[in-house]
């Protein structure tokens, strides 16, 4: 099945925070599932695509700051975030078995 995305959204850039169990595989699946079209399609129309596996709470609030300094030079970034979490106690980082809010 091909891909076809018609959206509105300007973007210049998307990053993908992951953060996965490696010890349920069908997580991990999914995710390359959407990015075996993905990654083809944003690189045929020149949008940078960039994989971030934060190890840690701190290195997750690193690569939003990280990401914050490209948006007010360049604007425009996508960010998705491929991980667990809850409204209560924020977003999942599995290699450090910690929630960061």
């Amino acid at each position: 099945m091909a891909l076809t995305i018609q959206s509105g959204a300007r973007i210049n850039s998307l990053f993908w925070i992951k953060s996965l169990d490696p010890q349920v595989p069908e997580e991990e699946a999914s995710t390359q599932k959407v990015l075996a079209d993905l990654e083809p399609y944003l690189k045929g129309i020149e949008v940078p695509f960039t994989m971030m596996t934060p190890k840690s709470g701190a290195e997750l609030v690193q690569n939003l700051a990280e990401i914050e300094g490209i948006a007010k030079s360049r604007g425009k970034p996508m960010i998705h975030i491929d991980t667990h979490g809850n409204k209560a106690s924020g977003i999942y980082i599995f290699e450090a078995a910690e929630f960061v809010g």
